[in-house]
């Protein structure tokens, strides 16, 4: 459910929030495949020669693994008017809380002219006419 707001301006502003798909960030080439076979041999390799090192490849492995999961659960923010001049913000939530967050950008573009801002918990992707 979209969040409507209201610009000094008198446009009308729709906020939602957008689910990131799940990707690894440049695509797979044959470059970084190669690379990551012979890494992962590497540590599994070395994860029998040393049970430290096993230790310490998995503890890595499961913080990286937290970070993707985090990183997709927090949603992109996105303000858009089809009001002439039609725009689009978008904004990466740094925390969960995402009504509050869509509060804030309302909040934000009912005080005045600039959305080039950044609200606490909110972090400016890109500001673009439609």
């Amino acid at each position: 459910m979209a969040i409507k707001a209201t610009s000094p301006d008198g446009r009308n502003w729709e906020i939602e929030a957008i689910r990131e798909p799940f990707s690894s960030g440049g695509g797979f080439s044959l470059g970084n495949v190669v690379v990551t076979v012979l890494l992962l041999a590497l540590v599994i390799g070395l994860a029998f020669v040393s049970w430290y090192f096993a230790v310490g490849a998995a503890i890595i492995l499961l913080l990286w693994l937290g970070e993707r999961i985090s990183n997709h659960l927090r949603p992109r923010l996105r303000a858009q008017t089809k009001d002439p001049p039609a725009e689009e913000v978008t904004w990466k939530a740094t925390r969960f809380a995402r009504r509050e967050l869509e509060q804030r950008i309302a909040r934000v573009i009912e005080a005045g002219p600039t959305l080039d801002v950044e609200p606490r918990g909110l972090r400016l992707l890109s500001h673009r006419n439609i």
